[in-house]
């Protein structure tokens, strides 16, 4: 009987080696993972993830939910406004009003 036992991803819940939630990926000057990336994008709280986006995201997390944007979206974030928490507002067309959209 093997003891071995099989590592899995925490994220994807995949056998290590078989994700790519820890590979790196190169946007606008930064190195993200896959898995940052995912992360920042659920900060949006969006229920469908190609609607167009308008959320408020924390100050200290933007640069990564902007980058995230373009990553699973196609389009690019801009920040539209900073409340007094420090909190930002981002916008973008999203996926299906982007140039991945329907035609």
């Amino acid at each position: 009987m093997s003891s071995f036992t099989e590592t899995h991803c925490g994220t994807c819940a995949m056998p290590h080696g078989h994700c790519m939630c820890h590979r790196r990926v190169h946007i606008n000057h930064h190195n993200w993972s896959v898995e940052e990336l995912h992360r920042a994008f659920q900060l949006l709280g969006m229920p469908n993830w190609k609607s167009p986006i308008d959320a408020l995201v924390p100050g200290s997390s933007v640069e990564c939910v902007l980058d995230a944007i373009e990553y699973m979206t196609a389009t690019v974030g801009r920040v539209v406004g900073v409340n007094e928490s420090g909190a930002c507002r981002v916008k973008a067309v999203g996926y299906l009003m982007g140039p991945c959209g329907p035609s």
